[in-house]
């Protein structure tokens, strides 16, 4: 059996707003728009995340149909802040987040619209709202407001958190969400549909509160690590279970800043930007940026090849064996000629990236260990929130996945599974 967890949070909601009432004006969420990194504090956020759920609780009053406070909200969108106040909001509203991936054919978003029981959806732009509505042949969706476009028949998200809400509203609220249960239905979140069709994850509060605290002992071990301090760089999809936990709840728990990534192609660009200090990851991420460098040699001059040929042979010694003298003083050197270069291509501060989502080779954690990258890897799958456990700092042991995290248990079938 696992440590048991004392909940410091009464849900979700309440770790947002408990750390909104700590960190005020500090910046909370980035997003770059015409070259420029635009930033909304905590307080802004929560002012607006206030104006959406106020809306949705009143949607009843608004339309035709009935809707209760447990009504299913799909969430179609690009990475955005939008897209996190949204998710908040709705939850806020004590009614149930549906994200959905951008990525999925009219087929699966038909199946996950059908299965999921939405009447209501937030989508990010025209070219989304078009193909939820090919999607919706049982015109099951009632109710559209839409993030970045105007359409006839959507409302603008922008035109609802400009609403007022005055202080009487606003109390109501952050009171009614303290006093959601933990054990209510958060979110349902949909497997990304590469093996049959997606289904559908219930999580609660309480399981993906379990999977944050969880995170933030681990955070917390990390050399380095300061509450109110960090910077997190999210590229995954948020309506991954592993983003949605680990990019975007895990960062609340530490007051972290939370940039988000204009795109795949242009991460590596954003990372020297934005200097990010933790960072969640896939080892598809991994084996791209080794092919980067490793293709790089073909351009490097016969020295800085030796250089990086001894970086990683005295990493992988250091690791695997011992070093004598005249190898740890030639590995201080090359952590002074290569790992600090390398370091800067991630933006020279990062403590930390976590790996999950799939197992990473062991040589492959190697290659970034010897040249300085700490990547800690983990385990776990939709059902759990998603994290089981995770290799603390330390003692990292590269392929492995480390700790079991607290509050989870586990059990080994007799078939080893």
């Amino acid at each position: 059996m696992s440590e048991k967890i004392d909940y410091p949070f009464h849900n979700l909601c309440d770790l947002f707003f408990k750390q909104t009432a700590k960190y005020q004006q500090k910046n909370l969420f980035y997003q770059k728009k015409n070259n420029t990194w635009i930033s909304i504090s905590w307080h802004d956020a929560q002012t607006k995340i206030i104006n959406i759920a106020h809306y949705l609780l009143g949607l009843d009053q608004k339309t035709t149909k009935k809707y209760d406070h447990r009504s299913h909200i799909l969430l179609l969108a690009d990475n955005s802040p939008q897209w996190s106040m949204c998710d908040l909001a709705i939850m806020s509203a004590d009614m149930v987040s549906v994200p959905v991936f951008t990525t999925y054919n009219n087929a699966q978003l038909e199946h996950v619209v059908n299965d999921s029981h939405a009447q209501i959806a937030i989508i990010g732009n025209k070219n989304l709202y078009e193909k939820l509505k090919q999607a919706d042949s049982n015109n099951h969706i009632e109710f559209i407001i839409i993030i970045d476009d105007i359409c006839d028949d959507a409302i603008t998200l922008d035109s609802i958190m400009a609403q007022h809400v005055d202080n009487i509203v606003t109390t109501a609220i952050l009171e009614n969400a303290k006093n959601i249960d933990i054990n209510s239905l958060s979110c349902m979140i949909y497997t990304s549909g590469t093996s049959g069709q997606p289904k559908g994850v219930m999580l609660t509060h309480k399981s993906i509160l379990c999977n944050v605290i969880g995170a933030y002992d681990l955070m917390s071990s990390i050399p380095g690590y300061q509450d109110g301090q960090e910077r997190f760089l999210s590229f995954l999809p948020l309506c991954h279970a592993y983003e949605h936990t680990a990019g975007l709840f895990t960062p609340f728990i530490a007051g972290a800043e939370i940039f988000y990534a204009e795109s795949l192609t242009k991460l590596t660009d954003n990372m020297t930007e934005t200097h990010p200090t933790l960072m969640t990851a896939v080892p598809r991420l991994y084996e791209t940026i080794y092919n980067r460098i490793t293709s790089g040699l073909s351009k490097a001059s016969r020295l800085q090849k030796i250089l990086l040929n001894l970086t990683l042979s005295l990493g992988r010694k250091s690791y695997e064996s011992k070093l004598s003298l005249l190898e740890k003083l030639l590995n201080k050197l090359c952590d002074i000629l290569v790992r600090r270069k390398i370091k800067k291509r991630f933006g020279g501060e990062l403590k930390a990236f976590v790996s999950g989502g799939g197992a990473l080779h062991y040589d492959l954690g190697m290659f970034f260990h010897a040249l300085g990258i700490n990547i800690l890897q983990g385990y776990g799958l939709s059902e759990t929130s998603p994290v089981v456990c995770c290799n603390f700092p330390n003692n990292n042991i590269i392929g492995s996945v480390g700790e079991i995290f607290k509050g989870v248990d586990i059990k080994i079938n007799d078939d080893g599974e």
